[in-house]
């Protein structure tokens, strides 16, 4: 056995001597150096009034050893997702993993949180003697 750390073409020579005969044979092996470490995408939404709960999806370019390790940086609580973690609360989130090669990545992304309402316009009309009743609307913004 042979215990090699680098990467490079290497050749073992086989002999074989008889009394009648001489057999030579060599083999040469290719040894590849893979040390590519995963590119980790990570996506996720606003979370708005609308939209409580949003989903940071993980991407890795590469299979992993075990399953990804996910903090916050804000303490914020998250839930375990089969394609990343679910989050309720704005701020940084990272994930760590280690790939199939036992090359690691880290990358972190910032749930951003937009509950700002927009004024709404309200349009009335005057009750008078002959009109005793009015319709009142409401519209989201001013483009009416």
């Amino acid at each position: 056995m042979v215990d090699l750390s680098n990467a490079g073409t290497f050749c073992l020579g086989l002999t074989a001597i008889n009394a009648n005969y001489t057999c030579k044979d060599t083999i040469c092996k290719e040894i590849f150096l893979d040390v590519t470490n995963p590119v980790i995408t990570l996506v996720s939404d606003t979370i708005t009034c609308l939209n409580d709960t949003v989903t940071i999806m993980l991407g890795v370019t590469r299979p992993l050893q075990f399953p990804p390790i996910w903090s916050s940086a804000d303490g914020n609580p998250f839930i375990i997702d089969f394609n990343g973690i679910r989050v309720w609360k704005a701020g940084r989130y990272e994930v760590s993993v280690l790939a199939d090669n036992n090359c690691s990545a880290f990358d972190t992304i910032i749930v951003f949180e937009d509950k700002s309402f927009v004024d709404p316009v309200i349009v009335l009309d005057t009750l008078t003697c002959a009109l005793d009743s009015v319709q009142v609307m409401v519209f989201p913004d001013s483009t009416l």
